[in-house]
């Protein structure tokens, strides 16, 4: 399972260091076979273990839908308190996307600072 995230990643970055026009390019087909990767992994799991799914979520179901919602909470409501904007305390809840946070964080905090 972490080569399903490192492999991606230290390829992108080797590209990017060969090419960044090539790979801004690339980023919206990059994410779209990411997607497509994801799902199939997602399905192929699932029906993997259709028969045992049914005593998973009896299992740990609720435990891990509180876990969920009390991460979502604290990932909004932390950065709040710190006096980041909405826009960035809602993605901070639900994860910034990978390689592009400081990106993120510098071309939208002071935006979201002053429309609060």
């Amino acid at each position: 399972m972490f080569a399903i995230v490192l492999v991606p990643v230290v390829l992108g970055m080797l590209v990017r260091r060969w090419s960044a026009a090539f790979a801004d390019r690339a980023d919206r087909s990059a994410r779209i076979f990411s997607a497509v990767v994801l799902v199939a992994v997602i399905a192929g799991a699932i029906i993997a273990e259709l028969d045992n799914i049914g005593g998973y979520l009896t299992d740990i179901g609720l435990v891990a839908v509180l876990f969920c919602a009390c991460s979502l909470t604290a990932g909004y409501l932390l950065p709040r308190l710190a006096k980041v904007g909405r826009r960035q305390a809602a993605g901070g809840g639900v994860g910034v996307r990978g390689g592009r946070a400081q990106q993120h964080v510098g071309d939208h905090g002071r935006a979201d600072r002053a429309g609060q």
